[in-house]
């Protein structure tokens, strides 16, 4: 449980004004050319001032840098040519991913008001987190809460 640990230590949390699509609406606003969508890369090579994407479409896309968000689960089934260590390439086979049950609610009131305590929160118990995060469509914003590891395989199979 030592992350729990961790992650409430690093002390308060920001929320990206606009939501965190806001973030790579503004990355893609500063690309010289737009964003390409429904593209699905087959293969990367990259060299040490180049980078090459191939698609399962046949386009290929260079450029000097990539920076790949590609889930390990799916970047594992790439042919990928790049330089890495030993570790690194061990770290892409075998680092594993843990669960996580993300349930979202809808506050009725801002009862955090009343009771004191923050609307966002780590705990120690069956609950792992419980953040609040504002909206535009919802006067009291949306509340998330998540558990991951072994408690979320558990928790998942109620009804």
């Amino acid at each position: 449980q030592y992350y729990y640990l961790w992650e409430a230590k690093q002390g308060p949390y920001s929320l990206a004004r606009d939501g965190t699509s806001a973030i790579t609406d503004a990355m893609a606003a500063s690309l010289s050319a737009p964003v390409q969508l429904r593209r699905e890369v087959a293969a990367i090579d990259a060299g040490p001032d180049r980078v090459e994407l191939r698609c399962r479409d046949g386009s290929v896309h260079r450029a000097r840098r990539c920076i790949s968000t590609i889930p390990l689960t799916v970047f594992r089934g790439l042919g990928v040519r790049a330089p890495a260590s030993d570790l690194q390439r061990a770290a892409w086979r075998e680092i594993p991913y843990s669960g996580l049950l993300l349930v979202y609610l809808l506050p009725r009131t801002p009862f955090w008001e009343r009771d004191g305590l923050p609307p966002s929160t780590f705990t120690d118990g069956p609950i792992e987190r419980v953040f609040r995060t504002p909206s535009r469509t919802h006067e009291h914003g949306l509340m998330f809460a998540y558990v991951n590891t072994s408690r979320s395989r558990r928790l998942a199979g109620l009804p």
